[in-house]
């Protein structure tokens, strides 16, 4: 999952490896963009190794 920032000028661009057994696409309807979506997954920010926990409304991202 890549996830971008663009809070600054030049933007942040993050890459997150999901972790499947984590996450949680069952209440997510994609072609009618409605549900919530839970997403977990790892990356390293800053030389730190950190989660990534995200609960997404896909209807939000409609806009």
């Amino acid at each position: 999952m890549k996830v971008v920032d663009r809070g600054n000028k030049r933007g942040t661009d993050l890459g997150v490896r999901l972790e499947p057994e984590a996450s949680n696409f069952n209440e997510a309807d994609f072609e009618r963009q409605t549900g919530k979506v839970h997403l977990v997954g790892n990356l390293t920010l800053n030389y730190v190794k950190v989660r990534c926990i995200a609960h997404i409304d896909l209807q939000t991202l409609a806009r």
